[in-house]
Formats: C-alpha cells, sequence, structure tokens
C-alpha cells in the first residue's frame, strides 16, 4: 500500500486517475499501478518508464475511457523514445471520486484488505462501464483476478495491509534496517527495554515498544547482541503468529537459544547470502530475504527463473 499512501498525500491535488488494468506480453508495470492526474498533465505516480505518462495526461481531458498501447507491433517511435517493453498494456481513465479515495483510506488505515470490482469494457446494458463495487458488494464468484465475456470484462483487485516488520533491539545496526523498511513502506515497530535507544531520532517513522506485537503473517527480526534479552524476544516472537522470525548472529548462537525446540519460521542466520559485510548490507540482505519470504519466491537469480519475473 505505499504507492496508496502517496497518492492519498496528492490525491487534493487531482483530477483523474489511470489505473492498469490489463496487460499482456513484456511491460513496465502490471494491473493495480496507478497515476494521478491534474488539469492534464502527470502528477503522481508511473505507469510507464516515463514513456507513456504525458499521452495519458492528455487523454484524460477526453472523459472515461479504456486507453490500450500496444508496444508489440514494434512501432515504438509513436511513444517518444521508445517504451522498450514489449507488450500490451491497457489503462482506465476516470474522474478521481470521494467514494474511492475514502475506500483506500479506510483500508490504509484500518491495515485491513479490501477488494474492488472495475467494468472497464462493456457493451451489456445490465451494466455501467466504469462501474466500480466494493467489498461485500463483489459477487461471490468474482475473486481476485480478470472475468470476461463477450459483453464485459471486469478487473478484481485486492488490497493489502502493508508488510509488518518487528525489530528486536535497538542497536546502531537497527537504524539501516528500520530505515530501509519505512521507504518500502512497511509498519515497522521497534521493540527494546532501554527508553534512551528508542529516543534515537533516526527511527522516526517506527512504532516504539517494550513488548513484540505481530499482525498475522508479520516478521520479526531478533538483533539486540544479548543472548539472555535474545532468548526472551524469541521466545515471544514463537508464540505470535508471525510467518519469518530472523535470528541475527552464528549458527551456533540460534541452536543455543532454540534449545532444541524446531520451528520452520527460524531463519538464523538471518538474510540471504549476497556477501553482506557492513549494517547497511547486512540489513538490504536480511529485508531481502523477509521479503522473498512474504512473496514466496526463492529468491535466486531472475535470469535462472524459468517463469517471468513478474508471474505470481
Amino acid at each position: 500500500m505505499k504507492e496508496l499512501k502517496g497518492l492519498l498525500a496528492r490525491a487534493h491535488e487531482a483530477d483523474y486517475l489511470a489505473t492498469v488494468v490489463e496487460t499482456s506480453g513484456s511491460v513496465y508495470r502490471r494491473p493495480g499501478a496507478r497515476m494521478l492526474i491534474a488539469q492534464g498533465s502527470p502528477l503522481h505516480g508511473l505507469i510507464s518508464g516515463g514513456c507513456l505518462e504525458s499521452d495519458l495526461a492528455e487523454r484524460a481531458l477526453s472523459g472515461p475511457q479504456l486507453v490500450t498501447y500496444d508496444n508489440a507491433s514494434g512501432a515504438e517511435e509513436l511513444w517518444g523514445a521508445g517504451v522498450g517493453c514489449n507488450g500490451v498494456i491497457s489503462l482506465w481513465l476516470e474522474p478521481l471520486t470521494p467514494l474511492l479515495l475514502n475506500f483506500w483510506r479506510t483500508c490504509l488505515e484500518a491495515r485491513r484488505p479490501g477488494r474492488t470490482a472495475l467494468m472497464y469494457r462493456c457493451t451489456n446494458g445490465s451494466f455501467r462501464l466504469g462501474q466500480r463495487w466494493y467489498d461485500d458488494e463483489i459477487p461471490v464468484a468474482w475473486q481476485r483476478g480478470h472475468y470476461h465475456t463477450a459483453d464485459w470484462s471486469v478487473w478484481v483487485e485486492q488490497l493489502e495491509p502493508p508488510p509488518q516488520l518487528v525489530v528486536c533491539g535497538a542497536g546502531p545496526d537497527a537504524v539501516p534496517l528500520v530505515q530501509g523498511a519505512l521507504r518500502m513502506g512497511w509498519d515497522v515497530q521497534l521493540v527494546d527495554h532501554r527508553p534512551a535507544f528508542l529516543e534515537n531520532s533516526q527511527f522516526a517513522g517506527a512504532v516504539l515498544s517494550r513488548h513484540i506485537s505481530v499482525r498475522p503473517g508479520g516478521s520479526v527480526v531478533v538483533m539486540s547482541h544479548n543472548l539472555e534479552r535474545d532468548r526472551g524476544y524469541l521466545g515471544q516472537a514463537l508464540e505470535t503468529p508471525a510467518a519469518y522470525i530472523g535470528m541475527l548472529g552464528p549458527r551456533e548462537r540460534t541452536r543455543r537459544l532454540l534449545d532444541g525446540r524446531q520451528d520452520g519460521r527460524i531463519h538464523g542466520p538471518v538474510g540471504l547470502d549476497i556477501g553482506s559485510q557492513t549494517p547497511e548490507e547486512i540489513a538490504l540482505a536480511i529485508l531481502a530475504e523477509v521479503m522473498a519470504v512474504q512473496t514466496h519466491r526463492q529468491a535466486g537469480f531472475l535470469k535462472s527463473r524459468a517463469e517471468k519475473a513478474h508471474h505470481p
């Protein structure tokens, strides 16, 4: 939901919204990518590498419509310097409404999932082009994805709360980890029993606490560098619905802390094997591993992946 945070912050300046609703082949963004438009000019968000934004903004002045760019035809010179992606992308242009904004805001503030359905093709009088449904208004048969008949096409989007990361230990090496997660739009909780450590201004934006609180599917990283304190944090984390528990330190240290317990959620030593040495590099390795677990990926090289990079 990080992009939604940015959109909501600029929404009062915008008139129109462009949303990617359908793609095929190689494209820059996938369904759900959005851009705000103000009086015929791009305002916030990217739906391509910068090739289509200005054209879309001009088209928005003509009212709600479906716009399709077919870059598979080889006519890239039509869009300035060339899109560089050999695919087809369809976008729905519409006025930005308070109803949609309020729905986004409610989901974001409540940290709850939400579903919207958009009718972006329609020749059937039973429906209206551009019609939207929200949560319980959506037919049960419509889950996440695209639905087509000869008369209409619908895209159902699932909004998910921001990922949650709980960092146990407010030492100096926690700074790049907390800051990196915040930059990605994650909800970050920093846990430490020492109030003076929590008062570090470099942790601004994180929720500061002396106790672990994890949402279902959240992630925990234990890194206080104190064996007994880490044992307590680990015990608390194991009692939560966390999907990931990372332990900073050598493998033998993690084994001692576990004391014979087995739990597939535990990753120790924490982080991906990318040759990290500095606190910033270690933070990068940890964040990458957490994201791989959240998205159910193996964290290998993309060039070795049999499926497309964005394949779910």
